[in-house]
């Protein structure tokens, strides 16, 4: 700004009156531009949502995670930054090189993939499954047209389901722009930047979904038919309060997408009599001690000719011997496990359903000024544990517990958990290997992501 002022006094000097005017009127113009270019700024980041999910899903989505972009927008986003942003998406975005050569084929023909008139129609590579986009190499869209191939990616051919694969790229499945530190939109942004981007992601069957919008810009995106209505009809992308309620959503679908439900809707079915139902899921959601699934065990017990080892019966949870030690109760949507401030007594293993970890309001906004309303530390869904690090760290209950849906609850005390390691110590050490990998795929998700 004071630059302004002096290059105005020496064109007032050189120069007519007038003729200043005009020219300090075009100089702050292009300064206000800049201004604002310079200060919004576009970079991708790694989130993971905060559902801690069973050791299955957590394995699973580990190895797709990658499929999930982030872009997380900062500062007023108008015309002039929204070229960046574009080049961004298409900087990040990761297609398959059959795509790519059908890109540049009807590039070729006259019609463009960036901005087509079908707007909604169905790409033939949202039915694709994943298994298809780690078998072939990857290149993102700003080399769709580039015959030398500068970004080109190749994928590692996906594990088996016996065993987790190293991380590595994959086909982008979903696109998500995090509003969370935007100050405002333009409205020549919207036409601009945001409807060619959901038409670009559009042509290649991504999904383009939008988090923590500010009121204003929510307004804006629905006049304009970006997002969807706010009873949740049109053709608009997906809106989220949170990123982190977005990040669950594309997690949930990429579970679905494998062939994996989500387990925390609704009860699972067990076999047998309904007494021993909920002790014959609580033992299906332990790690075995010597690591094999349920079903391996049952064709040993059903197998007449192979000896059954006292470490298997004994590391069983049967009826008895849950009774003995834990307390199962079922849990309406809204009842509270427990609240913050409460003395630490045990640690909750969820058999079906969704409870949430929180802040409540009195305390997060106690914190200081500018945190408003409680706040969401996790979500925990079926074969999750609740309030095992704090009974290791804590005598009193940080954050509070709260059922989001029916839920299948186990408690286990410290007391019974103490007894249970010197009367049953095999049965106990199922129960701490399932806190201890809980806590330790808790850590590496984290050193993963931006958290």
């Amino acid at each position: 700004m004071f630059g302004i002022l002096c290059l105005t006094f020496h064109f007032m000097v050189l120069l007519m009156l007038e003729l200043d005017i005009v020219v300090g009127i075009i100089i702050a113009g292009f300064n206000f531009i800049y201004s604002y270019i310079a200060t919004s700024s576009v970079h991708r980041v790694m989130k993971r949502s905060r559902v801690e999910r069973d050791l299955r899903e957590r394995v699973l989505l580990q190895n797709m995670r990658m499929s999930i972009v982030t872009l997380e927008l900062e500062g007023y986003i108008f015309f002039g930054s929204s070229v960046k942003v574009m080049d961004e998406v298409r900087r990040h975005v990761l297609v398959t090189t059959t795509e790519k050569q059908e890109a540049q084929t009807s590039s070729l023909s006259g019609s463009s993939p960036m901005l087509s008139t079908r707007r909604h129609a169905p790409s033939p590579y949202v039915a694709r499954s994943l298994e298809d986009s780690f078998n072939d190499d990857l290149a993102t869209l700003d080399s769709v047209f580039d015959k030398h191939e500068p970004h080109g990616y190749s994928s590692t051919p996906k594990a088996g389901k016996s065993g987790p694969a190293a991380l590595h790229a994959a086909r982008t499945r979903y696109f998500i722009l995090d509003f969370e530190k935007v100050s405002g939109v333009d409205a020549t942004a919207v036409r601009s930047c945001f409807n060619a981007t959901k038409e670009l992601l559009a042509q290649h069957g991504i999904a383009l979904i939008f988090a923590s919008v500010p009121t204003d810009a929510e307004r804006l995106l629905r006049v304009h038919d970006v997002i969807e209505k706010e009873d949740g009809s049109g053709t608009g992308s997906l809106v989220f309060d949170t990123l982190d309620k977005a990040l669950e959503w594309c997690e949930d679908e990429l579970l679905v997408s494998e062939g994996v439900l989500p387990l925390s809707e609704s009860a699972p079915t067990t076999s047998g009599n309904n007494e021993g139902q909920p002790w014959q899921l609580l033992d299906e959601l332990l790690p075995r001690p010597d690591g094999s699934h349920r079903k391996t065990e049952l064709n040993s017990l059903t197998d007449t000719s192979k000896p059954l080892g006292n470490e298997v019966s004994s590391a069983a949870v049967t009826r008895e011997l849950g009774e003995m030690y834990v307390t199962h109760s079922l849990k309406q949507e809204g009842e509270t496990l427990y609240r913050a401030g409460g003395l630490v007594n045990g640690v909750y293993f969820i058999g079906y359903g969704k409870v949430d970890v929180f802040m409540p309001s009195k305390i997060h906004e106690g914190l200081g000024p500018g945190f408003r309303g409680r706040k969401r530390i996790t979500r925990v869904c079926q074969g999750g544990l609740v309030g095992a690090s704090e009974m290791i760290l804590h005598k009193r209950h940080q954050f509070t517990a709260q059922a989001r849906s029916p839920s299948s609850i186990f408690f286990l005390s410290k007391s019974h958990y103490a007894r249970m390691q010197k009367v049953h110590p095999t049965l106990a050490a199922r129960f701490q290997q399932a806190m201890l990998q809980s806590m330790a795929i808790g850590v590496l998700e984290s050193n993963l992501t931006d958290d």
